[in-house]
């Protein structure tokens, strides 16, 4: 039984230093290198998330720098429609100052021929009634005469 047990105190012993020495040589590396590992895993992980959030929040940047960029394209066409539209207002108003510069110079120059048509009526009528004078001169005049010329010269007035 001794020698059992020498020989079971023996394999405990050889069990205990390939224990030993395993856990020097072997299972310390492992252990260092899958601890490494899972820091660089969670590193990894770490910066994923990071970047995942850098990510969200340049998208919102972004959207948030279309959504201006939309409103100032919105404001940039309503200001060029109200400039148009008042361009458009300012064209209909000198058009309307011009035409009515036209006019009244139409009127002007419509007075001034009617004038001068009357000037010319009033030369003609007294052309005329010098040439009727002379007429009458020639011969004497009756009161039925006097009567008729005065009648002849309105109604020729009138018909003017």
């Amino acid at each position: 039984m001794i020698n059992l047990n020498l020989t079971v105190l023996m394999q405990m012993l050889s069990f205990a230093i390939l224990y030993l020495v395993l856990k020097k040589l072997l299972f310390k590396p492992i252990t260092e290198l899958l601890d490494k590992r899972k820091e660089t895993v969670e590193k990894q992980l770490s910066e994923a998330k990071q970047l995942e959030e850098d990510t969200k929040k340049l998208l919102e940047e972004q959207k948030q720098l279309l959504n201006e960029a939309r409103k100032e394209a919105r404001k940039i066409i309503e200001d060029a429609h109200i400039k148009a539209k008042q361009e458009a207002e300012r064209i209909i108003i000198d058009a309307e100052k011009e035409i009515k510069r036209y006019q009244l110079q139409s009127q002007k120059e419509i007075k001034r021929e009617m004038q001068k048509a009357q000037e010319q009526l009033q030369s003609e009528m007294v052309e005329l009634s010098l040439r009727v004078a002379e007429r009458l001169v020639s011969r004497e005049l009756t009161q039925t005469d006097q009567k008729q010329f005065v009648e002849h010269l309105i109604n020729r007035q009138d018909n003017k």
